[in-house]
């Protein structure tokens, strides 16, 4: 019982993590892109958050049957994750770098 405490406490904490993130993430074409280029960055945010909608449940159920759990899929939603976040940094360091961004 101690174990599943401890899961669903690091299951909470990642959850706060990631819905934390998405203010920052639509804030962040609005504060590096001006015009229609922030429009574009918005609607690729929000074209590919729909599309792991319809790619994440089946990629869920083909790694639990390759695998037999979970970990796999887990993993892979992990540096998915994890590319994002450097993409992020990598896109918002370059601006940062050439003064674009007060």
């Amino acid at each position: 019982l101690d174990m599943h405490i401890v899961a669903l406490l690091g299951l909470v904490i990642a959850a706060i993590g990631v819905f934390c993130a998405n203010a920052i993430l639509w804030a962040l074409p609005a504060s590096l892109l001006t015009g229609t280029a922030a429009a574009a960055a918005i609607a690729l945010i929000n074209s590919v958050g729909n599309l792991s909608g319809l790619v994440a449940p089946p990629l869920l159920g083909w790694s639990r049957d390759a695998t037999g759990g979970f970990a796999a899929a887990g993993m892979i939603f992990t540096a998915v994750l994890l590319l994002g976040v450097l993409l992020a940094w990598v896109f918002a360091r370059g601006k940062l770098a050439q003064g674009l961004r007060p």
